[in-house]
């Protein structure tokens, strides 16, 4: 089976790269405007271009998209009812930070799945509740340049996780793939992760042998 990640965020590639799963990533070209207002709604149109710009890209380019698995994420930081994207410098980041600090945010994250004539989405998200930070704390994270190419200005698994105070939901999800999710999903499409060994199909799965255990010795 192939696995294509339509992404080339250092975050999911790490999160595909710790599960065992053998993949190819390939950046998809989308345009990322939308009339969707909901969070979940966005992140789940945008996930699905997403998949479809890398299949139709691959199908154009000749490449054989039998047994293939392509998986397209969106993820968004969202703030009384505001979708905070990357910053677009220091000051944005200090400004997105400014507004988290001491309040609840949501992290929402639409994932889509295509493989073969199936295509299954769905939708995950967690909920932050940040420190009171100070300007200083602010700047002097914002000046670390973590926060930069983040959705929210800030990356949880990095410097920001001093800021987090409670996180309710899923961790994964925070960090920008759902990896409880995508597992449900994958059985959605007869398809399972063997933890260590990448993704299989079930049937495959079934026709493996089971060893049978051997019986310990009484003395």
């Amino acid at each position: 089976m192939q696995v294509i990640l339509a992404s080339t965020s250092p975050r999911r590639k790490e999160i595909f790269t710790t599960l065992g799963v053998s993949f190819t990533c390939v950046s998809p070209q989308v345009d990322e405007t939308t009339d969707q207002i909901s969070a979940d709604q966005v992140t789940t149109e945008l996930a699905r271009r997403k998949a479809d710009w890398v299949a139709d890209h691959l199908a154009a380019q000749g490449v054989d998209l039998t047994d293939t698995l392509i998986v397209a994420a969106d993820t968004a930081v969202v703030h009384n009812m505001e979708i905070l994207g990357k910053p677009t410098g220091p000051k944005n980041a200090f400004t997105m930070l400014k507004q988290l600090s001491g309040n609840s945010h949501f992290v929402v994250t639409g994932v889509c799945l295509k493989y073969n004539d199936k295509v299954v989405q769905a939708t995950e998200m967690t909920r932050i509740q940040f420190a009171q930070m100070e300007d200083w704390q602010i700047n002097a994270y914002v000046a670390t340049g973590e926060p930069l190419d983040k959705a929210g200005g800030y990356g949880i698994q990095g410097i920001a996780c001093m800021f987090a105070e409670r996180i309710e939901g899923e961790y994964t999800n925070v960090v920008g793939f759902p990896v409880p999710l995508f597992t449900q999903m994958l059985e959605q499409l007869d398809l399972t992760l063997i933890p260590g060994n990448g993704i299989v199909k079930l049937a495959d799965l079934k026709k493996r042998k089971t060893p049978t255990p051997k019986r310990s010795k009484k003395a």
